[in-house]
């Protein structure tokens, strides 16, 4: 019953518009009055909330990392950077598949799918309205590209939140999540590739004023050559994200000749041109503002995962989905699991948090776990047009729901990955037990 009105709660959030942090607050609330009737104290309820919310410190601070690189990047011309040349290579014949390619680069850099559909979605979606190709299926396009990162990005919140709760380092699953990422995306590019138009135009036209407002020399993309340079060797994500953070402020002041408290401005409250601008549209936003509601969702999610762990709410729920797994297969339950968890939940925050709560007892492997959980949840979150995660990117577009059958790669990752289990196939967790035994020393009586 609570659950029920959990959902209508957020239903009609998601109907009248209004934002599903107010959801997230009454629905803490419900599950909280549903655990005290279930015998527990409210300090104990409390001190639950409290242990939930402590395994998101990491995330936290990786929002307000993420915030502060999305801010000081754009006032320190990292971004305006890419933006400008690689704008510059696209082809019109081929304009579907470079805005694929291009939203795939930048997801990569900064790993923030809205990120990616802010800036260099918009720009794409003004150089798609200059040569007539079709909007609709240029933002499908655009919003694919830019869930490619949510895996292969060391910037990326969802990939750091599979590594939490999956307890992996990023480096142990990174090569496991490109490989399987793989087909999705070669087939995506494929598919994109035939959606030509024969329109021409001088695309650099529409990103000309980027020049006029930044100075952009080949320096001021250093920040995001040393972030995959440090990715590389394997550096801690948090401490590659700071550098990259330190040299885009140094950038700021000494290329852009920005002002110390005006550079101050961009880390914490995002960096932002007079409303008048030409560029404000596309270039405002970033900053550690910008985070302080995912981080809050987060925070509000993983206090609801501190209290369903210790009063077996979800152990009906988890009950259901051993017996799913065992007669559809453990893959297709937790692909299940986690088109419920995101139409629940609407965020895919919590739909991550939601799914390993209720499969990680159907895997014997965490690092299977992890590229099911990627592959599943993470992509289908795109797919449904009433999370925020799909809503927010059409709208920035200013496209509807008809883009989502055009969303090639978050389609194919959950198809690509069922192929791909058929080869490799999971290890279960009674499996992994007796593995264990066996390799556990055996003594005698002497």
């Amino acid at each position: 019953m609570i659950f029920a009105v959990f959902i209508g709660v957020l239903v009609l959030c998601v109907i009248t518009g209004v934002s599903v942090v107010v959801a997230l607050v009454f629905g803490y609330g419900l599950f909280a009055v549903g655990a005290y009737r279930r015998g527990w104290g409210w300090r104990d309820i409390l001190q639950m909330s409290w242990d939930g919310i402590k395994k998101a410190k990491n995330m936290v601070a990786m929002f307000l990392l993420i915030g502060t690189i999305t801010g000081i990047w754009r006032a320190c011309g990292t971004i305006p950077w890419i933006v400008y040349f690689s704008t510059g290579l696209i082809d019109p014949r081929f304009f579907t598949l470079c805005a694929f390619l291009l939203s795939t680069m930048m997801s990569i850099l900064i790993g923030s799918s809205v990120g990616v559909v802010s800036t260099m979605g918009s720009v794409l979606m003004i150089v798609a309205s200059l040569i007539g190709a079709d909007p609709v299926i240029t933002a499908g396009a655009v919003i694919s590209g830019a869930y490619v990162g949510d895996r292969a990005s060391p910037m990326s919140s969802c990939g750091r939140l599979v590594c939490e709760l999956t307890d992996l380092d990023y480096y142990e699953i990174i090569g496991r999540w490109c490989r399987t990422a793989a087909f999705p995306f070669f087939i995506s590019a494929a598919m994109y590739f035939f959606f030509r138009t024969s329109a021409s135009a001088d695309t650099t036209a529409a990103v000309a004023e980027l020049a006029k407002t930044f100075q952009l020399p080949w320096v001021v993309a250093l920040p995001a050559v040393v972030l995959l340079v440090l990715a590389l060797f394997k550096v801690n994500v948090k401490v590659n994200m700071l550098v990259g953070a330190v040299l885009g402020a140094v950038l700021c002041m000494a290329v852009q000749h920005t002002g110390f408290w005006e550079t101050l401005s961009a880390i914490f409250l995002g960096f932002h041109l007079p409303a008048e601008h030409p560029l404000a549209t596309m270039m405002n936003g970033g900053g550690v503002i910008s985070m302080v509601r995912p981080a809050f969702i987060v925070s509000f999610s993983s206090a609801y995962i501190g209290i369903f762990e210790k009063t077996g709410m979800l152990s009906g729920v988890e009950a259901f989905s051993e017996k799913m797994a065992q007669k559809i297969g453990t893959y297709f339950a937790t692909l299940v699991t986690g088109f419920f968890a995101i139409g629940f939940s609407c965020n895919q925050t919590l739909a991550v948090l939601l799914a390993n709560q209720i499969c990680r007892k159907n895997y014997g492997d965490k690092k299977q776990l992890a590229e099911d959980l990627s592959n599943t949840v993470v992509e289908v979150a795109a797919l449904v047009p009433w999370s925020i995660s799909c809503s927010i990117p059409l709208a920035i577009l200013g496209v509807g729901p008809a883009a989502v059958p055009f969303i090639f790669y978050a389609i194919l990752s959950p198809v690509c990955q069922f192929f791909y289990r058929r080869k490799y196939s999971i290890i279960p967790p009674e499996a992994t037990e007796v593995q264990q035994e066996a390799t556990q020393p055996v003594t005698s009586a002497q």
